[in-house]
């Protein structure tokens, strides 16, 4: 069982869901608490693209205008849901202790908490001593625990990065804590929000190899079609039983072979930008980045948005 939390900053983004989508299959994910939907109504959205094909739960809270909005989905064969409305209740931390208090069960309190509970969470921002020492007796009073985060020292940056605070958590009760004493806590890269998403992992799975999917951005790679072309000429079904499967299984061998090349190449460069940038997120947790580190961080995210480096995330499969 894994929570994946992370603030959305808007859910009208098609790269934002399957970056997130990624995410949650790769990693198991049970529960995915969106923060920042900012979305007043979402009764004609479909949220399943941030989830999808297996069965979930969901419930959300709609947005002031352009500010706020909270989604949360949940594997049902592993949770239920109790609904409150706590989240509307002008006092909200002392609202959902009151709820926790009186409800029975194992509690997990998640999401963008806009404060910090000591001052070195915060990196060139405002400290407010009174909204943090409000965090820190909600958290003793509600009685629940978070685990060191791994990964990074902060949660949230601004575009330049040179502004980071530790305002999201994942808040547990002791039950969890005695369950699970070994569960990790990690923040992770973030691509599509300023926000990392916080994934806390309790189990480890394995789910085989991928199946073989053809994607309608390979038409457009250099060289797909001509290693199709050239997988069809080549071909010899003389004496074969069954001439049509064993043409279309040579050629999804070709398209094998071009894949995997193609693809590593891709990764390797993807990896490369990447790696630089998490390198500069890191450098700007201890000290400001200069001008010409600014540049290189802005240029490495332009490139990785400019040579397509996300494209087959974003398309449907077209052979299956």
């Amino acid at each position: 069982m894994n929570i994946l939390s992370v603030n959305i900053r808007g859910m009208g983004s098609k790269d934002n869901a399957d970056w997130l989508r990624g995410i949650k299959e790769s990693l198991g994910v049970s529960v995915l608490a969106l923060q920042e939907t900012q979305f007043k109504d979402l009764s004609e959205f479909n949220i399943s693209m941030y989830w999808g094909n297996s069965s979930f739960g969901s419930d959300f809270v709609e947005a002031d205008g352009r500010l706020g909005g909270i989604l949360c989905m949940w594997d049902e064969s592993v949770f239920q849901c109790t609904s409150t409305n706590v989240v509307m209740k002008r006092n909200l931390w002392e609202s959902i202790e009151t709820v926790k208090n009186n409800t029975p069960g194992w509690w997990v309190i998640l999401g963008d908490f806009n404060s910090v509970r000591f001052r070195n969470e915060r990196k060139n921002s405002k400290f407010n001593p009174t909204s943090d020492n409000n965090l820190n007796n909600f958290i003793f009073s509600a009685d629940v625990r978070e685990y060191s985060m791994r990964g990074r020292c902060f949660t949230c940056y601004t575009k330049k990065g040179n502004k980071q605070s530790k305002i999201n958590r994942i808040l547990l009760c002791n039950d969890f804590f005695s369950k699970w004493p070994e569960a990790c806590l990690r923040a992770l890269p973030r691509l599509h929000s300023d926000h990392s998403p916080l994934l806390l992992t309790v189990v480890n799975k394995c789910y085989g190899p991928k199946p073989f999917r053809v994607f309608d951005s390979w038409f457009d790679r250099e060289g797909f079609k001509e290693e199709v072309s050239k997988a069809i000429e080549s071909f010899n079904g003389e004496g074969l039983p069954d001439v049509l499967c064993s043409k279309l299984k040579h050629i999804r061998g070709i398209i094998k072979k071009w894949r995997d090349k193609t693809i590593f190449k891709e990764k390797e460069k993807k990896k490369t930008l990447q790696n630089e940038m998490e390198d500069l997120d890191m450098i700007a947790e201890s000290i400001d980045l200069n001008e010409q580190e600014l540049w290189v961080y802005t240029e490495c995210k332009k490139e990785l948005e400019e040579i397509g480096m996300l494209a087959n995330l974003k398309q449907r499969s077209r052979i299956r």
